[in-house]
């Protein structure tokens, strides 16, 4: 689809498989990519009906800035006067980093596996490489998340990006009427 930073989202009502579907938006916005990439969000905010967003936290706090305060520039003018801001962490602490890796089955190089919202429960199927590079697809929601963040041996982390990101915060986001 090309850069995300050039990208033209303007144009993603004309992709939807049905013309009263809505366009959302979600992604882990990598740190030197984030302001090119929100700017580009905002020319195109008349057709993105959500986004969820992971930010480093320096952004997001750039983002949320009150005014008179040293980070408050563009990017908090924009986005407060535009969009409901909500940041949340992940609450993890360096007890966290631990060695664990999702658990689930495996079948044709992807791994199977479920991720609860709502009170339901939604099958998922998960591909992914060493630092928390990995992509989940939830089909019943038409839905798929690439992560790319992460360290390598840090599973503890970033193996649980998938309920904590998309269960708990993206399906939530885009299930609202």
């Amino acid at each position: 689809m090309g850069d995300a930073r050039s990208f033209a989202y303007e144009e993603l009502p004309a992709l939807r498989p049905a013309p009263d579907g809505r366009v959302l938006v979600a992604g882990n916005l990598p740190y030197s990519a984030s302001k090119p990439i929100l700017a580009r969000l905002f020319v195109a905010r008349t057709a993105i009906d959500a986004a969820v967003l992971m930010l480093q936290r320096e952004v997001a706090e750039r983002i949320t800035a009150p005014p008179g305060g040293r980070e408050y520039g563009a990017l908090s003018i924009f986005w407060q006067r535009w969009a409901e801001i909500t940041p949340q962490t992940t609450g993890l602490t360096e007890e966290d980093f631990g060695n664990f890796y999702g658990r689930g089955e495996d079948g044709l190089a992807w791994h199977l596996g479920s991720l609860s919202s709502g009170g339901r429960t939604y099958r998922t199927y998960g591909a992914g490489g060493n630092g928390g590079q990995m992509v989940i697809v939830v089909p019943e929601l038409d839905l798929v998340v690439a992560f790319t963040g992460g360290n390598y041996r840090q599973g503890g982390v970033w193996g649980r990006w998938g309920q904590q990101v998309i269960g708990d915060r993206i399906i939530p986001a885009i299930r609202k009427p």
